[in-house]
């Protein structure tokens, strides 16, 4: 792992637990790799928000007509009463994010962390709203053309940011000497957004993505793989690799950040999963995602033993 992800990540699980952790290293670190950004308290409203952003590809390429149709009916709520549940669960998180409650993580992206609820919170928009996919999610400017979403934060602090709240990396997707899906801590996301007459919604990530075969919601899960580090031939600089557009991925990417465990192929004749348009809101509408690690449970305490002390009857 390079030094400098490493510093980023020493930095951010300081400012999340208060501590000053320190890293041993073999050499010193050059000037250059201790840039690390620092969280700033200027609040974020989503409302209000303004983004730069040129147009996507789809946005330049859509139909006015149907765009203008498909935007004037009503987004449809897989599950309202789960949406009224993760409204009250992740209260605040559509307002202004500031501390103490939150840390932001760097003052160029929009990515913060909640301690208390163990959340890692990115602000996003929507880029695609229909056709195959290979991505949930990605960074801004990279792969919006096969993603529904896109983030306003690098992949490489969303990393960050799940390790300083206790998320396990696990390991990329292995294709050689034979298959193995990516593994990691399992990883819940959430999508919260106000609609165009102000109200609230939220739902799972999963319920905007369905199997283009049988057309119901993804049921999978995503787990925290990790993606890779990848070094330029030339400069010699390492990179993460899942800045170039992996971040949450339905196609088994060797350089995805989150991942789904199961096989499902990047060949565009085999993508298994399209977006479910008539749940998704219109193209740029704001929104943020919430990515919240699974606890691991604790070990269940072994039963009392019986009178005979037989392990069969623990």
């Amino acid at each position: 792992m390079p030094r400098s992800f490493m510093v980023t990540i020493v930095v951010i699980v300081g400012l999340v637990t208060g501590d000053s952790i320190g890293c041993s290293q073999p050499d010193a670190t050059r000037a250059s790799d201790q840039q690390t950004q620092q969280p700033t308290d200027e609040p974020t409203d989503l409302a209000t928000e303004q983004r730069e952003d040129p147009p996507t590809v789809q946005e330049q390429e859509a139909d006015p007509a149907a765009k203008e149709e498909a935007e004037q009916k009503p987004t449809v709520i897989a599950s309202p009463q789960r949406s009224k549940e993760l409204l009250v669960q992740y209260e605040g998180f559509l307002d202004e994010l500031k501390k103490p409650a939150f840390v932001r993580l760097s003052p160029d992206h929009e990515i913060w962390i909640h301690p208390k609820k163990k959340a890692v919170v990115v602000s996003a928009h929507i880029c695609l709203r229909q056709g195959q996919l290979e991505m949930f999610a990605c960074p801004r400017r990279s792969k919006e053309h096969e993603s529904l979403v896109s983030v306003h934060a690098k992949s490489s602090l969303v990393h960050a940011g799940l390790l300083a709240i206790g998320a396990k990396v696990g390991k990329p997707v292995q294709y050689q000497p034979e298959y193995k899906p990516a593994r990691g801590t399992i990883v819940d996301v959430f999508v919260l957004w106000k609609d165009r007459a102000g109200e609230s919604h939220a739902v799972k990530a999963q319920d905007w993505i369905r199997d283009w075969k049988t057309k119901k919601a993804m049921k999978e899960p995503w787990v925290f793989a990790g993606s890779q580090f990848w070094v330029d031939p030339v400069s010699k600089k390492q990179y993460y690799s899942a800045d170039s557009g992996e971040l949450i991925c339905v196609s088994n990417f060797s350089t995805a950040t989150l991942d789904i465990p199961v096989q499902s192929s990047q060949s565009d004749a085999a993508l298994l999963f399209e977006a479910f348009t008539e749940r998704l809101p219109p193209l740029r509408t704001d929104v943020r995602l919430i990515f919240a690690p699974r606890q691991a449970k604790k070990p269940d305490k072994p039963a009392a033993a019986t009178a005979s002390g037989d392990p069969d009857n623990l």
